[in-house]
């Protein structure tokens, strides 16, 4: 069972990944193909923000039940 923490981290790989994928596209193929790559790019950047944004969530989530807890 994965948490949030998981599918977070899980998706910040993804979209680095995707964005090296993109970056390496960009360089070794035709002019054609390298004009979708810089949304590709965004999309990944993009991707890569909502989860470290779900972790920073997850973070303090965890922290205020551990202060309620203490």
């Amino acid at each position: 069972m994965m948490t949030s923490l998981g599918y977070a981290a899980a998706g910040i790989y993804n979209a680095a990944a995707r964005f090296e994928t993109s970056a390496k596209r960009s360089i070794s193929t035709s002019v054609d193909t390298r004009a979708i790559e810089p949304a590709e790019q965004i999309r990944a950047k993009q991707a890569f923000s909502a989860n470290t944004s779900t972790i920073r969530t997850a973070d303090k989530m965890i922290g205020t039940l551990l202060d309620i807890k203490a």
